[in-house]
């Protein structure tokens, strides 16, 4: 069995000249260690593929500096999914970053590592990373990602952090993934954030039916929050909920809550702007 040199993963037989090695060292760095960075400003859409479908990974691209730090520690990882570049490292739109996009063993999507200044570089990766383009990515309401993808309590849900919200999203149970702006967040985290009462959110922020307010829907209830009618933002949760909305939610018989959830040992209270709701566990009815 003939000895190998091994140098930069390229493997050279020791029977050849040191001039044939350089040779050789030369036309394969060149391929390998294609170094690009585009001026493009441009967002291309993740591309979602037909499933068994493959990419090709042609081109020599290759990331930079802190992308391909990044890139790196995640290839090492036993789970990476990160596959080799698909094209040149990209300013973003913005103009205070750069992108760079992935293969991935899910040919639904195209995954991705971005970087700025103020965030450092973050992995964006599958329905979070669908949502957050669909959402303007760094030029729209969240910014750029300020952490990578994180798993939930419930090891099945996914979450990121962003510079002015969340993306959550669970393969059941929140109906893709749904940002939570630091608006509401504050009111679903004190309720134990997908754990508690609320659950995961099922829909992004809406506005609510007078056009003035603004809602957001969980599996137990929602929040909402009025400029001026409503004192702050408010969850209306389960079987309290359950009332409000078949008398009309904020545009019916008890309007906008003023008010949380109060629990007195036996009973829910809640306040709104004409009249409380009150439903009573002990008889396992409204009051």
């Amino acid at each position: 069995m003939q000895a190998r040199d091994v140098y930069g993963g390229v493997n050279f037989h020791t029977g050849l000249t040191p001039g044939m090695k350089r040779t050789l060292l030369i036309a394969a760095a060149t391929v390998i260690v294609a170094l690009t960075v585009s001026s493009d400003t441009a967002i291309p859409a993740p591309a979602a593929l037909a499933d068994g479908q493959r990419r090709s990974c042609g081109g020599p691209w290759l990331a930079h500096g802190p992308i391909l730090e990044k890139y790196l520690q995640e290839r090492a990882r036993k789970d990476a999914t990160l596959g080799c570049p698909l094209g040149p490292v990209t300013a973003t739109a913005d103009g205070r970053g750069q992108f760079a996009v992935f293969d991935t063993p899910d040919t639904r999507y195209s995954d991705r590592i971005y970087w700025s200044q103020d965030t450092g570089a973050h992995t964006i990766l599958g329905e979070i990373g669908l949502k957050w383009a669909a959402l303007q990515a760094e030029i729209g309401q969240l910014g750029f990602p300020t952490g990578d993808e994180e798993r939930n309590p419930d090891q099945d849900g996914r979450r990121q952090k962003f510079q002015h919200g969340q993306l959550y999203w669970h393969p059941q149970r929140s109906h893709g993934a749904h940002p939570i702006s630091d608006e509401f967040f504050a009111t679903w985290a004190a309720r134990k954030n997908e754990t508690g009462p609320l659950g995961y959110p099922v829909s992004d922020v809406q506005a609510t039916s007078d056009g003035a307010g603004r809602h957001q829907d969980f599996q137990g209830g929602t929040i909402i929050a009025h400029p001026a009618r409503s004192n702050g933002a408010h969850a209306v949760m389960l079987k309290i909920y359950e009332k409000w909305q078949r008398h009309g939610a904020e545009a019916g018989d008890y309007g906008y809550p003023v008010a949380d959830e109060v629990e007195d040992g036996r009973a829910y209270h809640q306040v709104f702007e004409r009249g409380e709701i009150v439903w009573d566990d002990a008889i396992q009815d409204y009051r």
